[in-house]
Parts: structure tokens; sequence; C-alpha cells
């Protein structure tokens, strides 16, 4: 635990980097929603804000964390820890933490971005109908968007930590710093591309986290855990893999 601590302490410049960036992006793309669009609830401009900056998530999540792994295995470092501390326990209490600063980031951000919405959202003076009524939550979204946002930012947060420990999985077997941090957004990029283009975007990992992004017609808890279990099963077999190949320096 102690050691969890250490490595948080020594990663908060990430979590600052990380959650800046975040934050700044998505207030901005939320003001200019709430000046284009025609607003009919409080939650609209999150709505139509998030989504354009949610497209770049993966990237957001896994790249302050992803170069330092690289730096890492370029330097040596793991393998100078020897028999002293165990390499795959220091990699992945380092991944663990890691991933707990982006479970806060992104749960900050959203809440911040979803309270923000709601404090200066323009309504239009002509209402079309409950347009929100058949979407996730939609009565909570068009009546109580105080309580949709934090309970969607917990969501969001656990489904971007699945994310940002994937993409340091990935980040494991690369031996170049650009692919080390852009990888893990292209293959998830790739993977929305291919569903889209299948005509299957509810199977899509990105669907599982930029809100209504999809006709409620088409989307059911069953389908958004399809790409969850995909990504959980192939994060799991990645780590096992890069596991099993440090094994012997301990």
């Amino acid at each position: 635990m102690s050691l969890c601590l250490k490595m948080a302490k020594n990663r908060y410049l990430s979590f600052l980097l990380m959650i800046s960036v975040y934050v700044v992006a998505l207030l901005i793309s939320i003001t200019i929603a709430n000046r284009t669009s025609l607003v009919n609830f409080k939650i609209e401009p999150y709505i139509s804000g998030s989504n354009s900056v949610d497209f770049f998530l993966p990237l957001i999540v896994t790249a302050p964390f992803t170069w330092e792994i690289y730096y890492m295995k370029k330097d040596n470092f793991l393998n100078t820890l020897g028999c002293r501390i165990s390499i795959t326990g220091y990699v992945s209490k380092y991944i663990i933490s890691s991933t707990i600063f982006c479970l806060f980031a992104v749960f900050i951000a959203n809440l911040i971005a979803g309270f923000f919405s709601i404090s200066v959202a323009d309504l239009s003076t002509h209402t079309y109908g409950d347009n929100l009524k058949g979407e996730i939550l939609g009565n909570l979204q068009m009546y109580k968007p105080h309580q949709f946002i934090v309970i969607w930012s917990l969501y969001k947060s656990m489904i971007t930590t699945l994310i940002c420990f994937f993409g340091q999985t990935v980040a494991l077997h690369m031996k170049n710093i650009f692919l080390t941090v852009i990888t893990p957004f292209i293959i998830i990029l790739l993977e929305n591309f291919v569903t889209s283009n299948l005509k299957i975007p509810q199977y899509s990992l990105i669907t599982t986290f930029v809100l209504n992004r999809l006709d409620p017609m088409i989307i059911s808890l069953p389908k958004l855990a399809i790409p969850i279990s995909i990504l959980v099963i192939t994060m799991t077999v990645l780590y096992i893999h890069w596991k099993k190949n440090y094994e012997k320096y301990c």
C-alpha cells in the first residue's frame, strides 16, 4: 500500500495534465453547443458537447501514463529491480495507481462539465416534447439533471478506467514511444470503424461511454456488456502474457 501511495505522489502531474485538458475541452465544446444548438433541457449542451470530445477520450486517459511505462522499459528500470522487488508486483501497483487517478479525473471532469451545462443552458422558448424520454435514464436527464450527471460520471469513469488499464497493458508490449502512446487509441478507433461499417455500432466500445450516441431502440445492457467484456478479456490476456515473460527475472 505504501508503494502505491508513493507512486501516486509521483504521478500527480499526469493527473493534473489529464484533468486540465479534458475539462477545458469539455467546457469549450459545451459552450459552443449551447450557443449553436436548440436546447430543450439543461443537460443537452453537455450531451452535444461531450460527444465530440469523448471521441478522443481513450487517448486522453491513456497517453499521460503509457509513456512512463515506455521509459521504465527503455531505461531498463524494471530489470534493475531484480529480486529486491517483484517486477510484476511493481508494474501491477503502478497500473493500479494510474487507473485510480484516471477514475477520479474522469469523474471530476464530467461533474464539472455537467454542472456547467446545467448552469449555462440557454433553454429554447419552444419545447419539442420529451425527446430524451427513451434514452438511458431519460427522465433523470430531462428533469433531474444533477442526479443524472453524478450517476453518469461515476459509470463513465469506471468504463474509462478499464480503457486506461488496457492502454497500459498494450504499452507493456511496445518498443516505440509514439506507438506506446497512440496504439491504444488507434485500436479503439479501428474497432469503432469496423463495427460502424458492419452496421453494428451498438457493439462498439465507444458506444458504452458516449452519451445518447445511438437510437435507444437498438441499445440494451447485454449489448453494452459485450464490448466491455471483450476489453477486459483482451487486457487480461495481454497482462498475463507480459507477466510470464518477466517472471524469469525473479
